[in-house]
């Protein structure tokens, strides 16, 4: 009895052929799925901060502000992927004074990730009141090079609500956030 320990020409042919098969559809949709979940964590970490906004400002019932900031000192941009920053805001000028602490500040996000608002009064901040309100309405967008199919959104109403939507085909449209919404 003679026991084969090799593979023949054409089973190897084969694997190899089954192999490409495999990585030619898995890795384009591998690379989706790892965009999506940085879109998807970026707009969470977002969220998270907006919140924070908010129950700080009712907590110390005083102003905070959250705004754009490149050095993690001042509220200098309206690009908001490049970082931002949560203080209180004891003047309401949408500016660190001295004497204003700032809460927490937020990195750069990914390269190629942008995160947008607009109808905001203000472009580069958004001011919390003691109650947890805010001036005017408005919306960020977070988005890839992929554009608005795949973008995110995060929408403020004027009591300090945040809720999510995606935007497809420039409509947005809510994203549930429980299997019975």
């Amino acid at each position: 009895m003679r026991t084969q320990l090799g593979l023949t020409l054409i089973e190897l042919l084969v694997a190899m052929a089954l192999f490409a098969i495999t990585v030619t559809v898995a890795v384009p949709n591998f690379m989706d799925f790892i965009r999506n979940n940085k879109v998807v964590s970026h707009t969470n970490e977002f969220v998270g901060m907006l919140n924070m906004a908010r129950s700080e400002a009712i907590k110390r019932r005083s102003t905070v502000t959250l705004c754009g900031s490149t050095n993690s000192t001042a509220c200098n941009s309206s690009e908001w992927e490049k970082g931002w920053m949560v203080f209180i805001d004891t003047n309401a000028n949408a500016a660190v004074d001295s004497g204003e602490e700032i809460l927490v500040v937020s990195k750069a996000l990914s390269a190629g990730i942008t995160l947008r608002s607009t109808s905001f009064a203000a472009n580069t901040s958004v001011k919390y009141t003691s109650r947890g309100a805010i001036d005017s309405d408005g919306t960020f967008k977070v988005c890839d090079s992929r554009g608005a199919l795949y973008a995110r959104a995060v929408t403020v109403n004027l009591s300090g609500r945040v809720r999510l939507a995606v935007d497809t085909n420039a409509r947005s449209r809510p994203v549930a956030t429980s299997p019975t919404a």
